[in-house]
């Protein structure tokens, strides 16, 4: 496999169906819809072209059922559709006959027609008998009629070997399952994707734990007795995979280049924000131009103006902040996110991605909090939110939110802070 290999990836949720029956129809489902999803394309020439998506689609189809039926029934029914048309609209029935009775006679070829039916049955069971070899597919059930249409989707998928094309299957959630149904799951995929054909276009990358892939062999031969478990377990692991690699522990700067991802673009929305506010307050100075608004009595009063202009103003800054503090991280707040997630024990990325929506969640429910309860001009936004990431990071660590040491003097405050982050740790 050289570095110009075209893979075609098909993402597989082992823990969706977990019985085997059903992991190998959604098996099939999967790739077939990969591969139906991928653009079609026909030689014109020297060039290539795409075919639009419900014709690429149909073009697929042909393909995929011509690979399976081949060209004989469709050649048979021509045949017969062609005999039949010529038969009834162009052949001169009267002199067919005649011809056919003259040639043969009529006693000749009433005989032949009597033979032929008298020794049909005969004839066709010694030509099966001879020529024809027994089958019992209709025995061997789901599997091998799934097995046969993969089989048959990966060489239209990928006719030519030579190409340097690979399906990639990633099958992922397998330690999601239930313990009985790991080891089941993995050989149900393993028997099916064992075919010479698929294997040849296929590649199959699985995430799975090996803690959990332990247990479940545990659990399969628990009835042995004086059973070696890690002995077995290694044997398994030889047996079914090719090779396996084991992730180390994220570095700092890992962790750092993983959460700077998923951080918002503070500068973006900002910009945005800021234009709308500047596009209102032209139309507010426009509006002060054109408009001349009197009093009572008829003369123009420009404080009143003045009064209108202002209060549009404050409208416009009171939505400004709101917004950014609510719908935005400022850039203090990104900073101490990537310094706090560096405390997160055996931090992964999914353990990242969670500690980034319990922060906003947390931070959210407390804002709301302090406002129901009229605490929010005491809080001090910049400063005092760290505190939420460093609740957030003894939560996530495991430790009760009991032991959490709390850095906040005012006791309203403290209560509003250990009211929303007993809601969070149970989360």
């Amino acid at each position: 496999m050289s570095s110009q290999t075209l893979f075609h990836r098909v993402n597989f949720s082992a823990w969706k169906y977990q019985d085997t029956k059903e992991s190998w129809a959604y098996l099939y489902e999967v790739m077939m819809k990969q591969y139906l999803s991928e653009d079609s394309k026909i030689k014109l020439g020297k060039s290539t072209k795409s075919l639009p998506k419900t014709l690429g689609r149909y073009h697929k189809l042909w393909k995929l059922n011509l690979q399976k039926h081949k060209w004989f029934p469709i050649i048979s029914f021509f045949m017969v559709f062609g005999l039949a048309f010529y038969w009834s609209f162009l052949a001169d029935k009267i002199s067919i006959i005649k011809t056919v009775v003259s040639t043969f006679g009529l006693v000749l070829l009433a005989k032949m027609i009597l033979f032929y039916f008298q020794q049909r049955t005969t004839a066709i069971g010694l030509l099966n008998k001879y020529l024809n070899r027994p089958s019992y597919l209709e025995y061997l059930g789901m599997q091998a009629e799934v097995e046969n249409e993969l089989e048959s989707l990966m060489k239209t998928w990928i006719p030519d070997l030579t190409n340097n094309e690979k399906v990639l299957l990633f099958v992922d959630d397998i330690d999601r399952c239930d313990l009985e149904k790991v080891i089941s799951i993995v050989d149900g995929l393993r028997i099916i994707l064992d075919n010479p054909e698929i294997h040849k276009r296929l590649i199959i990358v699985t995430a799975i734990d090996e803690e959990i892939l332990r247990e479940a062999l545990a659990v399969k031969y628990n009835a042995i007795k004086n059973l070696d478990i890690p002995k077995m377990y290694q044997e398994y692991l030889e047996k079914v995979f090719i090779i396996g690699i084991k992730l180390n522990e994220l570095e700092k700067i890992e962790m750092e280049e993983y959460l700077g991802k998923i951080l918002p673009d503070l500068n973006f929305d900002t910009k945005e924000i800021e234009t709308s506010i500047e596009k209102a307050n032209e139309e507010v100075e426009e509006s002060k131009e054109e408009q001349s608004i009197t009093n009572d009595k008829g003369m123009p009063n420009e404080k009143i103006v003045d009064e209108n202009i202002n209060e549009e103003q404050s409208e416009l800054e009171l939505t400004e902040n709101k917004e950014l503090t609510e719908l935005e991280l400022t850039e203090d707040e990104k900073r101490y996110l990537i310094t706090s997630i560096q405390k997160l024990k055996d931090a992964t990325p999914r353990k990242i991605k969670i500690f980034y929506y319990k922060y906003l969640i947390l931070k959210q429910l407390f804002h709301v909090r302090l406002t129901d309860k009229n605490l929010i001009e005491k809080w001090d936004t910049h400063n005092d939110e760290k505190i939420i990431m460093d609740i957030l990071i003894h939560i996530s660590n495991q430790q009760p939110i009991s032991d959490f040491i709390y850095d906040v003097k005012d006791n309203d405050i403290l209560d509003a802070l250990k009211y929303s982050s007993n809601m969070v740790s149970a989360l």
